[in-house]
């Protein structure tokens, strides 16, 4: 679309600048590398009826330094009927532990 807007925020999804700006999109786009910023983002869909996008790719690394795994998932969650925490996109322990404290 020729009038679409992208705007670059070089801060974390948790700021108040961040959130503010993501209350006003369209659609979100929950590219990250982590749990807690994923259900931050799906909390905001839910909340506000934002569409959103999942997209994760996974390299993994055997122990010698080589791919044992490149692979991908996009979701896209039809708003009210699931989300990506209920359809297993996003592991509520792992964003515990994102958010937790190193000690």
């Amino acid at each position: 679309d020729a009038e679409a807007r992208v705007v670059a925020l070089r801060c974390t999804v948790f700021t108040e600048r961040a959130l503010t700006a993501l209350r006003t999109c369209d659609v979100l786009i929950a590219a990250t590398d982590n749990d807690a910023s994923r259900m931050v983002l799906n909390a905001l869909s839910a909340q506000y009826l934002t569409p959103i996008v999942h997209a994760g790719v996974n390299l993994g690394v055997d122990s010698e330094g080589n791919f044992d795994d490149i692979s991908g998932e996009v979701a896209l969650p039809e708003l009210g009927t699931w989300c990506l925490l209920c359809g297993g996109m996003i592991d509520a322990g792992r964003a515990a532990q994102d958010l937790a404290r190193p000690e």
